[in-house]
């Protein structure tokens, strides 16, 4: 039975995994360097401290991440300004059904809290949310199962009873360590087809077409 539906943010309730893609690239060109995508991926859903440590692995001292991380800031910061954070498509969908059918909706995001207050308000969703954790409420990121336990507690819903909507390898992870349902919606990365048979549930193309799912789950 779904009681409570867990959200990741960027990347499945946001457009914004292709801006911060942009955004990093464009950073570590400004500095004569490149990017690679592997270690976009690897960055999503992953806390600061991973992320750091990942970065620093790959580029040895020839880039520093403060640094790095402040052009691309700036440049995500501007493109926003110009394109706004696009929803996407069925989130509001989903929304709304989760509202009528008394499902409590929460947020699970490795994004710092004043980031992700921010986009969640712009776009409309804040009212709709039960609660939101944090990356920096829990010790362990994705792919470990603390940010998900925590959203289920605070859903005051077990863990069994939960659904998990994640786009990223590590969210998807986290979300079955947690003992969730998972959902994969696909966004930016390409995952390999036996993980998502092993850890999720079901794959769907949008969000729009989680309602239904979990009609036929709950009956």
């Amino acid at each position: 039975m779904i009681k409570a539906v867990l959200f990741d943010m960027d990347g499945l309730m946001v457009d914004t995994e292709r801006q911060s893609d942009q955004g990093w690239k464009f950073a570590c060109h400004e500095q004569g360097m490149e990017m690679p995508e592997w270690l976009l991926n690897d960055f999503k859903g992953s806390t600061k401290s991973s992320c750091v440590e990942m970065f620093n692995k790959y580029f040895g001292g020839k880039l520093e991440y403060g640094h790095t991380l402040g052009l691309k800031t700036q440049f995500v910061k501007q493109l926003q300004q110009k394109e706004g954070v696009p929803a996407k498509p069925g989130l509001f969908e989903l929304l709304d059904y989760l509202q009528k059918n008394s499902i409590s909706a929460v947020v699970a995001t490795s994004t710092e809290r004043a980031t992700a207050e921010k986009i969640l308000k712009d776009i409309g969703a804040w009212r709709y949310l039960a609660d939101v954790v944090y990356g920096d409420q829990v010790v362990h990121g994705k792919p470990a199962p603390d940010i998900f336990l925590l959203a289920a507690k605070k859903a005051g819903v077990n863990p069994k009873d939960c659904l998990v909507l994640e786009d990223s390898i590590n969210g998807i992870k986290a979300g079955a360590a947690a003992g969730c349902s998972v959902v994969h919606v696909p966004d930016t990365i390409a995952i390999r087809p036996d993980l998502l048979k092993h850890l999720t549930r079901a794959v769907v193309p949008s969000l729009a077409k989680v309602p239904e799912l979990i009609d036929k789950w709950n009956l």
